[in-house]
């Protein structure tokens, strides 16, 4: 039961962060411009998101290794547009999703080696 919340943590965060992206893209459409500029720009403004998207599908195999892509993107995030401290919420969600990523496999991997 542990075993299947822990797993489904940083999996359903994932998800809420995606979502959280797409939702802040929407903002292209209310902007001037035609529809194939709002489109462009709705499609740039989602990279984060498909990133997110492929981080969280790659995890589902690969725990660690999309684990560390998660803390470092999200500390990279933070060096390379260094805001106001109420715009740190992402990046450190980002960090946060990771840090839980690596856990469970630092924690799955300690059980296997336990059970030997």
């Amino acid at each position: 039961m542990i075993k299947t919340k822990l797993f489904w943590i940083p999996r359903s965060l994932s998800i809420i962060l995606i979502l959280f992206l797409t939702l802040l893209s929407l903002d292209v459409f209310e902007m001037q411009g035609t529809m194939l500029e709002k489109i462009g720009g709705f499609l740039i403004h989602m990279v984060p998101a498909f990133v997110a998207f492929i981080l969280l599908a790659l995890s589902w195999k690969y725990p660690l290794p999309a684990g560390l892509v998660f803390i470092f993107s999200g500390i990279i995030f933070a060096m390379r547009f260094p805001m106001a401290l109420n715009f740190m919420i992402i990046p450190s969600f980002v960090v946060l999703i990771g840090i839980l990523y690596v856990a469970i496999y630092w924690g799955s991997r300690k059980k296997q080696q336990a059970d030997r």
